[in-house]
């Protein structure tokens, strides 16, 4: 089946009415063609949205926004004539206007140089646009997307084009998964040329949102180019938002000074410290054309004011997004916005590939996941191609994950150039699938990330529609070809040692997985087991689930997932390869072994922000900061998984304690709590780490702040404070320790059964302090038996509140039955549980044994989760013991 083209769309829903005649060319959100209106016998233009927005938009709402646009009437702006729907796509009609664009005008005069134009032209340009732009302001419609393609030259003077066609389309857009517009990332506006409160969406945007691009437009005139060009799209978002431009005269000499001034005026971070109307802008200028002196307005800040709003710019960006976030974006979503909005440039490396997701443009469904399909199977040829890295399969789907979070800031290509970039990729590897008549056609693209240039190209793929996996396969090798060819003088390639393609089910299954696995959702562990049941012969699922099942203690779904894995060693890949080997160590309990192999899945997964974190986080267990540092070294807070994964600052919050580095704890606890507000054990090591250091004012604002979506409000307080009150017991502060446990324990009155198990320990923790005996006693009964850990933690506790209350003998069978008990991959919790119950016995040269035999046995993994024996209230008994005082020692750097 074929699929009309646009043209023949159009042609058959205006043939009655319009000939279309050819096509001008276009650019972001339209498409531009010429045709003659057939009953007046005039030419005229029409504009086009692409098919994949318009599908995102209601064509009703559309038109009537259109329409209320069509109502401007003035000298300065084109007119709207007609909108409407032709076949899948939205249109609007409007003259044509005989001329240039300013964006031609400015190439024209530029001659290879970036002079820009002369000083009257640049301001009788400005003028008409300013005056147009009034007229609209006036009388309610803002552009939204003022830049040189917008505004044209012709005889009768500048006029301004596509008034009003912005805001159409974003009234327009359907209702998506976050309430915003979604469709393929085309921003409202052009990112040169956005203002910092329009870039991130504010709804309290205004008129002034145009008289900022009109700066930019204006200081493009004079210099040639816009305020920050050469840099990435999010980069010129965060030069808005906190860079202030070269000044106008640094850039070129004998601008007038005011005209200098009315530029910076328009370019202000914050929209109050612009002119206040373009009649304002109009003011000024007629002042510099008349060579007047200009007088200036009042509602701006003077010049010795540029430095405070240069410094409060950031300030200013996060006010907006707290505005956002009232109405629009999620307050994790900001935290991430915050940090790509401020962070520096990525460091490319020109051997280091990422292949993006290949786009479907068959128009048929069923190919939608050969994009995952095929990226991963170039992927894994190029792994056998010497002299370049690969970005894994895995790091390139939280990458992409990660940009799709913000549609509105990039179009689809640059979005696939930003999640290269998170990893620090030199190479973009990106394509196309197509119908070819009855064949399958595969188009390829490799380019530079940093220039953009295209490297050496690769021939289309094409075949037939019923064996798109041996398309697969051709392609796969003929780009392992290219690229081993470019980068090996030896032109020594081994080609086809990979694994074979998966199925894209599968594929779909494995991505529905970890975005499941991300979200903390257990759909996806049936979502995992159904890609393994598509591609019985697919590795990649399998490790997943092993290191889930291992770290979730689930020993018979890890035995299997093993044994699977096993039977699919050969086809490993090397990624694959690595974590294997870690799971397998974790798996024996082998924790000489753990270490080397988190460094051979590090070493295999360049540009991973993932594979870091485990080798630091294993080394934190194993009590080896010297390494876990170094490992942090290669990670980038703010970029891949970091941006929304909060084991970065973990890490740094573990590496810090060991190290009893106060000042570094409080650190990387503020601004995990900053980055990650949903994430409430930041709030927990703040709050525990000021209590260290009594400083309690601090400590109980820190615990009044708490709070989390999922949790009662008084709950996740009393979280945070149970984790400050079991510091300020281990400190030996037990009467300020108790008053806080008493204060916060009426708070837990909320708590369910089924709550997590940190959730738990906290409850426990403060019935410990506040000498509740009763209810400590009764977690017996009211803790679930989930998990191997939740029957260790539930009989200890019951345990020390029975022996608190007089009854021995019932701890005693507790512990008994812990003795009885070693379930796999217990990590030496079962030990931590009797310790507890020998301590409060007193017997502390056994529960110090105990405590040795669980550090043995990987306690200290679960050092970032909270396990550590110097912050467990529950081991204060054992504080004045000299070979515990050894055991919780920091270790040396």
């Amino acid at each position: 089946m074929t699929y009309p083209s646009l043209l023949e769309q159009l042609e058959e829903a205006l043939g009655s009415t319009l000939r279309i005649e050819r096509e001008l060319g276009g650019g972001g959100m339209s498409r531009v063609f010429l045709a003659e209106q057939l009953d007046l016998g005039r030419h005229v233009v029409v504009k086009v949205l692409p098919p994949e927005l318009a599908t995102e938009l209601s064509a009703d709402r559309f038109r009537r926004e259109v329409l209320i646009a069509a109502r401007l009437q003035h000298p300065n702006i084109v007119p709207v004539l007609a909108a409407g729907q032709a076949g899948s796509v939205m249109y609007y009609t409007m003259p044509l206007v005989s001329g240039e664009s300013l964006r031609a005008r400015l190439v024209r005069a530029s001659g290879g140089t970036s002079c820009g134009l002369p000083v009257d032209e640049v301001v009788r340009i400005l003028r008409d646009i300013a005056r147009a732009m009034g007229y609209a302001h006036r009388h309610g419609i803002v552009h939204r997307d003022i830049k040189p393609e917008n505004v044209l030259l012709s005889d009768d003077g500048v006029l301004v084009t596509d008034f009003g066609i912005a805001k159409a389309v974003s009234d327009a857009a359907l209702p998506g998964p976050s309430g915003s517009l979604t469709v393929d990332g085309r921003a409202i506006g052009t990112v040169a040329y956005m203002s910092p409160e329009q870039a991130i969406g504010d709804p309290a945007m205004d008129h002034r949102a145009d008289i900022y691009s009109t700066g930019v437009v204006a200081y493009e005139l004079l210099t040639g180019a816009p305020p920050f060009a050469g840099r990435s799209a999010m980069e010129v978002l965060a030069a808005h938002a906190t860079v202030a431009p070269v000044p106008v005269a640094k850039r070129r000499r004998g601008v007038p000074p005011a005209l200098a001034t009315l530029v910076t005026r328009c370019l202000a971070k914050r929209a109050v410290d612009r002119p206040a109307s373009a009649g304002d802008i109009i003011r000024v200028l007629d002042e510099v054309a008349s060579g007047r002196p200009a007088s200036g307005w009042s509602h701006v800040g003077t010049p010795r004011r540029r430095g405070v709003l240069a410094a409060a710019s950031v300030i200013c960006m996060l006010v907006a997004v707290a505005t956002i976030a009232i109405a629009r974006i999620p307050e994790d979503r900001r935290a991430i916005l915050a940090t790509l909005l401020r962070r520096d440039p990525p460091v490319l490396r020109p051997h280091r590939y990422f292949v993006a997701t290949f786009e479907n443009h068959t128009g048929q469904a069923r190919f939608d996941q050969w994009g995952f399909l095929i990226a991963g199977s170039i992927a894994r040829a190029l792994v056998a191609v010497p002299n370049i890295e690969v970005v894994d399969a895995r790091t390139r789907q939280i990458n992409e994950r990660i940009v799709d979070q913000f549609p509105w800031l990039l179009s689809a290509g640059q979005r696939k150039r930003a999640a290269a970039r998170e990893a620090g990729a030199g190479m973009l590897i990106s394509g196309q699938l197509f119908m070819d008549g009855d064949s399958l056609r595969v188009r390829t693209t490799m380019s530079d990330i940093a220039t953009g240039a295209l490297a050496p190209s690769v021939q289309d793929v094409v075949g037939p529609v019923s064996r798109p996996d041996t398309i697969v396969a051709r392609l796969s090798s003929r780009i392992a070809a290219v690229i081993g060819v470019s980068s090996d003088t030896g032109v020594v390639t081994r080609i086809g040692d990979y694994s074979d393609a998966a199925s894209p089910a599968a594929y779909d299954a494995l991505r529905r997985g970890m975005e499941a696995y991300f979200g903390h959702d257990t759909s996806m562990y049936p979502l995992l087991r159904e890609a393994e049941r598509l591609d019985p012969s697919w590795v990649t699922p399998t490790m997943f689930l092993a290191y889930i099942d291992a770290w979730n203690q689930r020993p018979a779904a890890l035995e299997r997932d093993l044994a699977h894995a096993r039977t699919l060693a050969a086809r490993m890949t090397l990624a694959e390869q690595g974590l294997f080997a870690y799971v397998q160590a974790l798996s024996r309990n082998d924790l000489t072994a753990m270490l080397p192999a988190a460094r051979q899945f590090m070493r295999n997964t360049p540009g991973s922000m993932e594979s870091p974190l485990l080798v630091s986080s294993t080394a934190l267990g194993l009590r080896r900061p010297d390494v876990a540092e170094s490992a942090l070294r290669d990670v980038d807070p703010d970029r891949g998984l970091n941006l929304v994964g909060p084991y970065y600052w973990q890490s740094r919050i573990g590496l810090a304690q060991m190290r009893g580095d106060a000042r570094a704890i409080l650190a990387a606890a503020h601004e995990g709590a900053r980055r990650f507000p949903q994430w409430i054990l930041f709030r927990a090591y703040e709050a525990r780490e000021l209590a260290r250091q009594g400083r309690l004012d601090e400590m109980n604002e820190v615990i009044d702040d708490a709070r989390l979506d999922t949790l009662p409000e008084q709950i996740a307080r009393a979280v945070v404070a149970a984790h400050a009150a079991s510091a300020l017991t281990m400190m030996r502060r037990d009467s300020g320790a108790r008053a806080l446990a008493e204060r916060w324990w009426p708070a837990t009155a909320a708590f369910r059964a089924d709550t997590a198990r940190w959730i738990q320990d906290a409850v426990a923790d403060l019935a410990l302090i506040a000498g509740r005996w009763n209810d400590l006693a009764a977690m017996e009964s009211r803790t679930p038996l989930s998990s191997a850990h939740s029957l260790s933690d539930r009989l200890s506790f019951a345990a020390v509140g029975r022996l608190h209350l007089g009854d021995t003998a019932t701890a005693i069978r507790h512990d008994s039955l812990l003795a009885a008990k070693h379930p796999p991959l217990d990590f030496g919790y079962r030990e931590l549980a009797r310790a507890r119950i020998a301590a409060h016995r007193g017997q502390p040269e056994h529960a110090v044994r105990l405590l040795q035999q669980s550090a043995a046995e990987g306690i200290r993994l679960q050092l970032l989760w909270g396990i550590d024996f110097a912050s467990d209230p529950f081991l204060a008994p054992l504080l004045d013991h000299p070979a515990f005082r050894l055991l919780i020692a920091r270790p040396g750097r």
